[in-house]
């Protein structure tokens, strides 16, 4: 198997810069020390489709709305890849700044694992990690 394709792999996808670079620094953090890791980001619909396209994850950070996307759609559309090619199902955290239980609701009925909204407390990420992958 291709060294690539056989480390934690993690897909952080959110319309905003500092999100993004947050959770990849989190991940940085994380990993460090611990061995190889993937850490992608995405901002938008078309490269967010191009990551599930190349890769199964781990686990996938998901915004549930930003240009070009709905995260929602998007979650149905993982679990329906990963169901048809036999993967292990990545764990999905939906983030969101609606503050609404519809929202919640819609994005776990989709399959996402658990949802945060923001503004949602950091300490989660590192949770999360350690939850995955210690």
């Amino acid at each position: 198997m291709d060294e690539k394709k056989s480390a934690p792999a993690i897909l952080v996808v959110d319309d905003e810069d500092e999100i993004r670079s947050l959770m990849e620094r989190y991940v940085e953090g994380f990993f460090a020390g611990k061995g190889k890791f993937l850490c992608r980001t995405a901002k938008d619909g078309s490269t967010t489709l191009e990551c599930i396209e190349e890769r199964n994850f781990e686990l996938i950070f998901m915004d549930v709305h930003f240009p070009g996307g709905n995260g929602i759609e998007f979650i149905k559309l993982i679990r329906k890849k990963e169901e048809a090619n036999g993967f292990k199902p990545a764990r999905i955290i939906c983030i969101t700044g609606l503050v609404t239980q519809e929202e919640g609701i819609r994005a776990i009925a989709a399959g996402a694992d658990k949802c945060l909204f923001k503004p949602f407390d950091w300490k989660e990420i590192p949770k999360e990690l350690e939850e995955l992958f210690s």
